[in-house]
């Protein structure tokens, strides 16, 4: 009987040990480097993560003498208003081989939205960004519903410069990605650029990167 209640407690710490090893968003937050978000100090981190987590406003000034507030706080996701027009996103995840990532995206928000997305270890070591300006036009336009391959060259034409609007979820670890399409044109008549533009609008659409795949994603 001792032996059997030496076995459970010896398995209980084994257990205990690992929940306690993952870190949360909120340690990766306060241990972020001054690089990844300049206009806020460890200290004006750390009183936003104390007043939202004591239920107050977390809504501090920053160095750009705007506001910046916590504004979704979990064990494995986190999304920041770092000012009026840029917000932070963080999540969480776990490889094949047990190695705990952090994916961050920060998006601009004027004037179209813009993101970057990066993966970090959560000690904030071993940088990865995804390149998502250079995903091929087919991930986002279903290019067998047009009409032939010069339709396709049209489109490509005029989607430049490419941006997206990156989004993390906190019940997935899916990132979602909506395509910005920029049109240089100035359209004034039925012409073909007209026509594609259309179609391009109509044929958008997002997609996702599951974030347990981007380490065999051809970008890596």
């Amino acid at each position: 009987m001792q032996k059997i209640k030496f076995y459970i407690l010896f398995l209980l710490s084994i257990i205990s040990q690992g929940l306690f090893s993952q870190t949360a968003v909120r340690d990766c937050w306060l241990a972020m480097p001054q690089r990844v978000c300049p206009y806020l100090t460890i200290v004006e981190r750390s009183e936003m993560l104390r007043m939202y987590e004591a239920g107050d406003s977390s809504v501090i000034k920053n160095k750009l003498f705007g506001s910046s507030k916590i504004d979704v706080l979990t064990d494995d996701y986190a999304k920041i208003f770092l000012s009026e027009s840029s917000v932070m996103e963080m999540k969480l995840f776990v490889d094949s081989i047990g190695t705990q990532w952090l994916c961050l995206v920060s998006t601009v928000m004027l004037p179209q939205p813009d993101s970057s997305v990066s993966l970090f270890t959560s000690d904030w070591q071993n940088e990865r960004v995804l390149p998502i300006g250079n995903l091929p036009i087919n991930w986002f336009v279903d290019t067998s519903k047009l009409s032939d391959e010069e339709q396709v060259t049209g489109i490509a034409k005029l989607w430049f410069p490419k941006s997206f609007r990156a989004q993390l979820h906190d019940d997935s670890s899916l990132v979602t990605l909506t395509p910005i399409v920029h049109f240089p044109y100035s359209f004034t008549g039925k012409t073909e650029e007209e026509s594609n533009k259309a179609t391009i609008t109509e044929l958008l659409k997002p997609d996702s990167i599951r974030l347990e795949d981007c380490f065999s994603w051809d970008g890596f």
